[in-house]
Parts: structure tokens; C-alpha cells; sequence
């Protein structure tokens, strides 16, 4: 699945796995959790090229602007700044685990 696919499953609160393709056409003006943007995040983080997990929210954020919906009844790109500004804070976690043996 897309990022896209989960988005709109987000904000139509379904849980299906058979997708009418004229369901991803449509711009949905719903409203979604960030609770919901971390759990898609979690869910593509593999797939993502992003370092870190925060990285790969920004990704999942732009998909519900490029969606038309909102994020905790607020614009997502207004949510990518408090990211950037470090107002709002995602868990850290790098791509590669590294371990070091001596």
C-alpha cells in the first residue's frame, strides 16, 4: 500500500483491502490524528529514504495536504514547521542500526 491509500483509509475510517480506484481521484476533506500520521509513518517507515522517523511523518503530512485533509483540525504543513521548529516532537529512530563490537 501508499502512503495515499493509507491516508484516505485514515480519514475515511475504513479498514478494507479491496480500493475502488476512483476512491484515490477525489480530494476528502476529513480530519485525522497524529496518533494516525505516527501509526502510517511506522507502517511505510521501511520503505521511506528518510533518516529518521520524523522524516518520514514530514513524508505521510505532505500526503494529507496533497489529499486535502486535516491533521488534528489543523493544516499539515502547519505541523511540518512545528517539526522543524522543534515545537512538536517525533521519537527518534535512525534507519541502520549500527553496532559497534570491541
Amino acid at each position: 500500500m501508499t502512503y495515499l491509500q493509507y491516508v484516505v483509509l485514515a480519514v475515511l475510517d475504513h479498514n478494507y483491502n479491496h480500493f475502488h480506484p476512483l476512491l484515490f481521484t477525489v480530494k476528502h476533506s476529513g480530519n485525522i490524528t497524529m496518533a494516525q500520521v505516527i501509526e502510517i509513518a511506522k507502517t511505510m517507515r521501511e520503505r521511506s529514504m528518510a533518516r529518521h522517523l520524523s522524516g518520514t511523518v514530514k513524508e505521510v503530512l505532505g500526503t494529507c495536504q496533497s489529499v486535502g485533509c486535516t491533521v488534528e483540525g489543523e493544516p499539515p504543513h502547519d505541523i511540518i514547521d512545528k517539526i522543524n521548529d522543534g515545537e512538536i516532537e517525533i521519537e527518534v529512530c535512525s534507519r541502520f542500526l549500527v553496532v559497534f563490537y570491541f
